[in-house]
């Protein structure tokens, strides 16, 4: 739980400069730490929804109800715990320009 404030900030930040709007979800996998809580105080700061996860174990199913959560017409996923590498404005800028 103590990454996702930062990785919040970062996409926050990313977007922001970008003028693209946005909102963050994040499904909690019944995590033993204070997912719920750190998520609770984001929210006066970003557009984040706290969602407890349902149904089968496993990221896949994580992204899928996720998914079915958003009513974006694109949508990304990031891990929680930062093990995918993240990404940096000029990229995140560079991919989504064509669309917005």
């Amino acid at each position: 739980a103590s990454n996702i404030a930062e990785l919040v900030k970062r996409i926050g930040s990313s977007l922001k400069k970008s003028n693209i709007p946005y909102g963050i979800i994040v499904i909690d996998d019944f995590s033993t730490d204070a997912t719920k809580s750190i998520v609770s105080k984001l929210k006066k700061l970003y557009p984040i929804k706290y969602y407890l996860k349902i149904g089968k174990l496993g990221k896949a199913f994580s992204i899928l109800q996720g998914a079915k959560l958003s009513n974006a017409p694109y949508i990304a996923m990031i891990d929680g715990d930062l093990q995918y590498r993240t990404f940096h404005n000029a990229a995140l800028d560079t991919l989504l320009d064509p669309y917005f």
